[in-house]
């Protein structure tokens, strides 16, 4: 969080600076979260923090246009149409879905992008190394081959790694290949089951 705080900052200060210096023209910024959820509105509520802790604050020396989008695609793609047509000067993206609706619709407006575990994998940048686009931010990768490794610390004879995950999600997928990976290099095998929510995990499990 506070590497994309200051990566936030950066921004804003760049637009400050290109600003026409009227008392009155302060940034704009526009906060699209794909859905309320624990840690995508931990999220959020820390970008809003970090802004208020260096002195801008909402209505007076910045403009936040904050939207939730309920997980719903046609709501993405129209809050991302309303924050071009009133030309924010930064978006900032929360999940990755939200940030690809905003990246479809500028290749101008800086925008910052969190909770994403890679950017490449995701379509949204050239390469993680040189985006090569109007697209940043940080990303929410874990250490997969050091969560597994509990795995073998608790169960050492282990032989067969089960997966359960999303596969309609980039984060998932791209985790998910990442831990494959991982447990082919130890000569061991695994098992995949994939589930559409996480109501479904249960049962998946279980089959």
């Amino acid at each position: 969080m506070k590497k994309l705080a200051a990566i936030i900052l950066s921004a804003i200060m760049c637009i400050s600076l290109a600003s026409c210096g009227s008392k009155d023209d302060i940034p704009e910024i526009g906060l699209l979260q794909l859905m309320e959820h624990p840690a995508l509105t931990a999220t959020r509520l820390g970008i809003i923090q970090a802004l208020e802790d260096n002195g801008y604050i909402d209505g007076e020396t910045v403009k936040l246009d904050i939207q939730v989008a309920s997980n719903d695609q046609s709501i993405l793609g129209t809050v991302a149409d309303r924050f071009v047509g009133n030309d924010v000067d930064l978006i900032i993206a929360i999940a990755t879905p939200s940030t690809q609706a905003v990246a479809g619709k500028t290749s101008t407006i800086p925008i910052l992008g969190s909770a994403i575990t890679n950017f490449e994998f995701a379509g949204l940048v050239d390469s993680n190394s040189a985006p090569g686009r109007n697209i940043s931010g940080v990303s929410d990768l874990t250490p997969i081959a050091s969560q597994l490794d509990l795995i073998f610390k608790f169960v050492p004879n282990a032989q067969v790694i089960g997966f359960a995950y999303n596969s309609a999600e980039d984060n998932s997928r791209y985790q998910i290949g990442v831990a494959k990976e991982y447990v082919e290099s130890l000569g061991l095998t695994w098992r995949e089951v994939t589930v559409a929510t996480s109501n479904d995990v249960a049962q998946a499990i279980t089959d």
